[in-house]
């Protein structure tokens, strides 16, 4: 076989697994900016305005957490996800911060333009996944509800 029939053979095969890679299209659709709606953790539940200055703008595998009342101290992770697990599996690992090359397991849901975390929250073992999306009083859980920023 000629060789650029083999590398457009390559190509087409790569192209096609990339295609039917339901990981790769969930990243595609969680890619923009973010802002929190809900944060519930500890038994407590952050006030509307509170949960909104918390943003989030995802770039390939890149996460980056800001908080607009605290400009500066912006948090950096990276992801893989599992959308074939019910419910979904996100994997953070943080880049920076006290959590530095942590990687917690959470879950996720992404309804169109609405995202819902449910991840450990300065728990003993980050790495035992949530099986429902619930924060407790315990203090193990925190629950994000996202929307996505329009026109960024």
């Amino acid at each position: 076989m000629p060789r650029v029939a083999v590398i457009a053979l390559l190509v087409t095969t790569c192209a096609a697994s990339r295609a039917d890679d339901p990981a790769a299209a969930e990243i595609k659709t969680l890619q923009g900016e973010w802002r929190a709606v809900g944060v519930e953790f500890r038994g407590k539940t952050l006030t509307k305005d509170d949960a909104k200055a918390m943003r989030f703008e995802i770039k390939g595998r890149g996460l980056t957490f800001s908080n607009t009342q605290k400009p500066g101290r912006e948090r950096k992770q990276t992801f893989t996800l599992d959308p074939s697990k019910t419910p979904k599996a996100l994997d953070l690992t943080s880049l920076d911060g006290q959590e530095k090359d942590t990687t917690a397991a959470c879950i996720y849901r992404l309804d169109g333009d609405k995202l819902t975390i449910c991840m450990p929250y300065f728990a003993k073992d980050p790495s035992v996944r949530p099986k429902e999306f619930k924060a407790d009083a315990s203090g193990d859980l925190m629950l994000l509800t996202l929307e996505r920023v329009k026109g960024k």
